[in-house]
């Protein structure tokens, strides 16, 4: 199988400058609280792919929308939903776990150092 194809191209989970930036670009249409910590997150977010992040911030982003519709309030045009805070990516970090487990990472890198092509 592994002829079929010219090349195989690993690519890595991104780093910690890339996970800060995955987060500021997934979250610039949105209005974040001036005290959410880029730096903070791309730590606590090792291991997390940029689609992870991605998802991560969506869950992150509807949680002041969901404290709206359980409130009522979310057909209410005189009321705007808090800004998405540091408290929200942590929450919403217990439910969005990363999708690539390190055993199978290693295996990837493993293979790509073998037979993969840079």
């Amino acid at each position: 199988l592994r002829s079929i194809f010219e090349k195989l191209i690993f690519m890595n989970l991104p780093d910690f400058p890339a996970r800060a930036k995955n987060f500021e670009i997934h979250t610039q249409e949105e209005e974040i609280h001036l005290t959410v910590d880029w730096i903070l997150l791309a730590e606590v977010s090792e291991g997390y792919s940029g689609r992870d992040i991605q998802l991560l911030c969506r869950e992150a982003v509807m949680m002041p929308v969901r404290e709206l519709d359980i409130a009522g309030a979310l057909d209410n045009p005189d009321i705007k939903a808090r800004a998405v805070t540091i408290d929200d990516f942590m929450l919403a970090m217990e439910k969005i776990k990363p999708s690539v487990a390190p055993e199978e990472l290693l295996k990837h890198r493993d293979w790509a150092e073998e037979f993969g092509s840079v």
